[in-house]
């Protein structure tokens, strides 16, 4: 009997935890190393980081993404004066959940979510 509910969980919860992939792995690390300059009081660059709180909100945004990969994985961002840096691994995971949006965006793959229904 609990191997059953197990796998009924499993089936019930797996399509959602998988869906926000982007919030478990790079939402943490922008909010730790990113959202000082880039968040809702300040935009340094013109780079916004604080809506990227959720895989739905990065398809949103998507236009920053390449962009901030890009800064991240050369080292660039955040800048070396900051007194908290990313460690490797950080910056990988962080490049590696923001490719995973664009890939999916690249391949059609992404959440076709116009907005509110209204119910008429």
């Amino acid at each position: 009997m609990p191997l059953r509910r197990f796998i009924l969980l499993l089936v019930f919860l797996g399509p959602a935890a998988a869906a926000d992939e982007f919030s478990a792995r790079a939402t943490p690390l922008l909010s730790k190393y990113c959202y000082e300059c880039h968040g809702a009081e300040k935009q340094k660059g013109g780079i916004e980081t604080h809506h990227l709180t959720s895989t739905d909100a990065a398809f949103r945004h998507h236009r920053f993404l390449e962009a901030i990969a890009e800064q991240v994985e050369s080292g660039d961002m955040p800048p070396d004066d900051e007194d908290v840096l990313p460690t490797d691994a950080e910056r990988q995971e962080l490049v590696s959940g923001i490719r995973s949006i664009l890939k999916k965006l690249e391949t059609g793959d992404f959440p076709r979510n116009a907005g509110r229904t209204t119910v008429r």
